[in-house]
C-alpha cells in the first residue's frame, strides 16, 4: 500500500495541474493497463465540485505503438475494452499543439508563400506559389501532423527507464525535463519528482485501487458515488486477478482479498481470462475428447453388429 504522507503529497501536485497525461512503456503487462484505464476513468469522472476543485481539465493516455497488437493473445480482454471504447483512450503520439504541414522540397517550386482567410465560409487558404514556369507542389506528398506538447503534470507507470517510452520520451525530451514526474512502480527509479512505491502490493490492480481510494477520501467523497464505479471496478479486479493468477498466488495478502471483496461490493464483474493459447489448447483438448468417445460409439456398434 503508498505510503499516506506520499498520497498527500501527490494530491498537492494534483490541485497545481490543470493537464494531467498518464503514459506507460510494457503494451504487453496486462494487469498495468488495465489498472491505468481505471485511473482515467476516475479522474475523467470526478464529482463536480471536486474536479473544479482540483482544476483538472485536460486528461490523456499515452504508450508506444504496438498496444492493440500486444492484446492479440488475450481476445477476450481485447474484445470488453473495445466495447466499453476504453483502448481508444491510448495514444501513441503526444505532439497535440502544433499542426506542421510538410512536402518534399525543390526550390523553383516555392516562390511565395500567402494566406488569407474568407470572410463567407472563414476557411484559412494557404497560397504557396512556384516559380514562373515550373510545377506547383504535388499535394499529394503533403503530409499533415500535430507537433509539440505540454502538460502540468506526468504520471509514468510502470516505466523503468525513460528511453522504455521510446518516441513519446526521444521526440519531447524537454517535456520531461520541465515538467513534474510522478512515477508508480516497484522500485524507486533514479528520476521522478514524486515516487510512489508498490511492492507491499500484490499489483498495480491493488495498489492503484487504495490509492484511488485514498485520494477519494482526501477529497470527501466515496468511490461509490462516481457515475462509472462499477466499469472502474471491473479493470481494477481483473488486474489484480491477471497478475495473481485468478487470486491463487502467494502474492495475494490479506489487503489483497479486502481490495477484492470491496470492488465486488462496487459492482466488478470478472472478464474471461483465458489467453489465446489456453483457448486453442481447450478446444484441442476438446476436439480429441469428441474423438474419443465417437471412436468408442463407432466400435459398440461394430460389437453388437
Amino acid at each position: 500500500m503508498i505510503d499516506q504522507n506520499q498520497v498527500s503529497r501527490l494530491l498537492e501536485f494534483l490541485s497545481l495541474s490543470k493537464s494531467l497525461f498518464f503514459l506507460f512503456s510494457n503494451t504487453q503487462q496486462v494487469d498495468l493497463l488495465l489498472a491505468i484505464l481505471a485511473s482515467y476513468l476516475f479522474f475523467k469522472e470526478l464529482p463536480p465540485n471536486n474536479k473544479a476543485k482540483l482544476k483538472l481539465k485536460e486528461l490523456a493516455v499515452f504508450c508506444p505503438k504496438g498496444l492493440d497488437s500486444s492484446l492479440n493473445n488475450w481476445p477476450k480482454i481485447k474484445s470488453s475494452l473495445k466495447e466499453k471504447d476504453l483502448l481508444a483512450i491510448c495514444q501513441q503520439d503526444l505532439g497535440r499543439e502544433n499542426l506542421l504541414i510538410s512536402f518534399p522540397y525543390q526550390q523553383e517550386q516555392v516562390d511565395k508563400v500567402s494566406y488569407h482567410i474568407a470572410d463567407n465560409d472563414q476557411r484559412f487558404y494557404l497560397t504557396i506559389k512556384p516559380k514562373k514556369g515550373s510545377k506547383p507542389l504535388d499535394y499529394q506528398k503533403l503530409d499533415y501532423k500535430y507537433v509539440g506538447s505540454s502538460a502540468d503534470l506526468l504520471f509514468l507507470f510502470g516505466v523503468n527507464d525513460l528511453e522504455d517510452l521510446k518516441d513519446l520520451y526521444f521526440n519531447y525530451q524537454d517535456l520531461f525535463q520541465n515538467t513534474p514526474l510522478v512515477t508508480i512502480n516497484t522500485f524507486l527509479p533514479d528520476f521522478g519528482t514524486l515516487n510512489l512505491d508498490i511492492s507491499g502490493s500484490s499489483g498495480y490492480g491493488e495498489a492503484i485501487f487504495y490509492l484511488l481510494k485514498s485520494l477519494a477520501n482526501l477529497l470527501n467523497f466515496e468511490l461509490s458515488s462516481l457515475s462509472n464505479v462499477d466499469q472502474l471496478a471491473t479493470l481494477l479486479l481483473n488486474s489484480i486477478s491477471f497478475k495473481t493468477k485468478g487470486f491463487s498466488s502467494s502474492q495475494m495478502t490479506a489487503d489483497s482479498f479486502l481490495a477484492v471483496a470491496e470492488l465486488l461490493n462496487l459492482g466488478a464483474k470478472r472478464f474471461d481470462l483465458n489467453s489465446l493459447e489456453n483457448s486453442q489448447l481447450k478446444r484441442s483438448q476438446t476436439k480429441r475428447s469428441q474423438t474419443k468417445i465417437e471412436k468408442k460409439s463407432k466400435q459398440k456398434k461394430k460389437q453388437k453388429k
